[in-house]
């Protein structure tokens, strides 16, 4: 079975942009970081994760300690364990390198 394939950029047929909004085209991504997504559907699983975007393609990877927390009606980025501010790895490449899944690169 094959799911929904979602390219950056492009609102699948029968489904609405709501971050940003209206028609506002996404920001370019840049080689060199980490990024993550979210996605909800009705009728369907919500799906998220992360990957890196290197040079030459992207690569999914696990951000296990990575969580939104609600605060001040604003979310941000904790320690799923500590609750502490999440701390962006020193070196990105070898944080990646270390935490790339298994499944596949996208």
């Amino acid at each position: 079975m094959q799911g929904l394939r979602v390219i950056y950029g492009k609102v699948p047929k029968g489904y609405a942009q709501t971050v940003p909004s209206g028609a506002q085209d996404p920001p370019a991504l840049t080689p060199g970081f980490v990024y993550s997504f979210f996605a909800e559907s009705t009728g369907a699983p919500v799906a998220g994760g992360s990957f890196y975007l290197s040079k030459s393609g992207a690569v999914q990877v696990l951000v296990a300690d990575l969580c939104l927390m609600q605060k001040d009606g604003h979310k941000i980025r904790v320690n799923c364990t500590t609750k502490k501010p999440f701390q962006e790895p020193v070196d990105v490449e070898k944080y990646v390198r270390e935490h790339q899944s298994d499944e596949t690169t996208l």
